[in-house]
C-alpha cells in the first residue's frame, strides 16, 4: 500500500488507521488501554489531535514543509502515532525509538526504522540529524535526572532550529491523585501542590530499582516556571498551551539553539 498516494484529509485518515479496517495491524483494546490509558474511538481521536498539532507547530514555526522532515518518536510505544505519518513523510525519515522491546514489536508492521532506547539515554539510537522530534506523555513519567539526560541526548539529535515537542501534566494532576499518586495522604499532596506553585519539579517514582541513582520512572508534573529556568539553556519555548484532547496533558513546543 502507498500511503503518501491517499487523499483522506487528518480526520479521515485518523479513522481508517485506527478503524476496523486499519491497514496495520493494531493491538487489542486491552492493550491499547494498558498502554495510553484509553483506547478506540476516544484514543484515535486524541491521536489525531496531537498529530495535527505536530504538523502544525513544525511547519508554523519552521517555515518548512513537514513532507521534507526526518523524523523521531521518541518513546513511540506500539506506534499508535507514528503510524499516521505514514501520509506524509516517507518511510525512511521516519524514526522511532521506545526503552520496551517488547512494545516495539508492534511497530514492526509500519514502514519506518524503529530501535530500543536507554533508560537513561546518554545518546538516541541513531546517528541522525532530525528536523523533528516529538515525545507524548514521555515527560510526564521521568525522574528529575532522567529527564535531563533525555534533553540532552534530544537536543544533541535535532539540527540546529530543530522542533522538539513533548508533553508535561498540568497542576490538575495533582489534585486528581493520578494513577501512582492516588494513595498519598492529604498532607503529601499539598506537600506537591506547595512544590509546583513554587516552580519546583514533582515527582513520585514508581516501587522499581534504580538506574545509575535514580528511579527513572514515576508520575512527573513539570511546572512551566522549572521548564523556563532549566530548559531554555538547550531550548528555546516557543509553545506552552493545554491539549484540548486530553486535558490531563500540556504541550510544549521548543526549538533547538
Amino acid at each position: 500500500m502507498n500511503f503518501l498516494d491517499l487523499s483522506l484529509n487528518d480526520n479521515e485518515w485518523g479513522n481508517l488507521m485506527f478503524g476496523e479496517k486499519a491497514p496495520l495491524t493494531l493491538p487489542s483494546d486491552s492493550l491499547q488501554a494498558s498502554w495510553c490509558g484509553t483506547s478506540g474511538k476516544s484514543l484515535a481521536a486524541q491521536t489525531v489531535a496531537f498529530y495535527k498539532l505536530i504538523k502544525r507547530s513544525y511547519e508554523q514555526h519552521t517555515g518548512l514543509p513537514i513532507k521534507d522532515a526526518k523524523l523521531l518518536d521518541f518513546g513511540c510505544g506500539w506506534g499508535r502515532i507514528i503510524r499516521l505519518f505514514l501520509k506524509d513523510i516517507v518511510p525512511e525519515k521516519i524514526y522511532g525509538c521506545d526503552v520496551d522491546s517488547d512494545i516495539l514489536n508492534w511497530c514492526k508492521s509500519i514502514p519506518g526504522n524503529f530501535a530500543v532506547s536507554e533508560t537513561r539515554p546518554e545518546k538516541l539510537p541513531f546517528s541522525v540529524d532530525f528536523d523533528l522530534i516529538y515525545a507524548f506523555s514521555v515527560f510526564t513519567h521521568l525522574g528529575k535526572e532522567t529527564h535531563m539526560d533525555c534533553l540532552k541526548a534530544l537536543h544533541a539529535g535535532l539540527r540546529l532550529g530543530g522542533i522538539l515537542i513533548v508533553t508535561v501534566r498540568p497542576k490538575e494532576f495533582i489534585h486528581s491523585r493520578g494513577i501512582e499518586m492516588k494513595n498519598l495522604s492529604d498532607a503529601d499532596v499539598d506537600n506537591l501542590l506547595r512544590k509546583f506553585d513554587n516552580g519546583d519539579y514533582v515527582y513520585f517514582p514508581y516501587n522499581m530499582a534504580p538506574v545509575r541513582g535514580e528511579i527513572p520512572y514515576g508520575d512527573t508534573v513539570i511546572p512551566k516556571k522549572y521548564i523556563l529556568d532549566h530548559w531554555q539553556s538547550l531550548f528555546d519555548v516557543i509553545e506552552f498551551s493545554p491539549f484540548a484532547a486530553d486535558p490531563m496533558q500540556v504541550s510544549v513546543v521548543l526549538r533547538k539553539k
